[in-house]
């Protein structure tokens, strides 16, 4: 049985501008081994790069040890621009720079797309 692929929005989801406009000050951690050459995608004008290198990966495992790595990246990208606070807010979080584990959360549901797909999410 495969799970329906489900989308809520957040109540305090902020504008995709909003959103963009204070990853794009963010810094960017080196981008992880396997992807020196796609650093493109994880700045601006990036779109897609990272889902069609790994849409070209035959091999499951090598595919996984990639999505590690995306994930590990994407991990450092957010905890070094945001830290430890008591902020659960989405707006809040991206206006203060902190978060309570709430705010992580949200957070690393929109920076994938926003990072990774800033076109599909318009």
């Amino acid at each position: 049985m495969q799970a329906e692929n489900i989308s809520v929005a957040f109540d305090d989801a902020p504008k995709m501008e909003q959103l963009e406009a204070v990853i794009s000050g963010w810094h960017r951690p080196e981008p992880p081994n396997g992807l020196e050459n796609a650093a493109s995608a994880f700045g601006a004008g990036g779109e897609g790069v990272i889902r069609r290198r790994l849409n070209k990966i035959k091999s499951s495992r090598h595919k996984s040890q990639l999505e590690v790595k995306v994930i590990s990246w994407l991990y450092d990208f957010i905890r070094v621009n945001v830290k430890r606070g008591r902020v659960f807010d989405l707006s809040e979080v991206l206006r203060r720079g902190s978060a309570d584990c709430l705010g992580y959360a949200k957070l690393f549901t929109f920076a994938p797309v926003s990072v990774y797909f800033p076109q599909q999410v318009r």
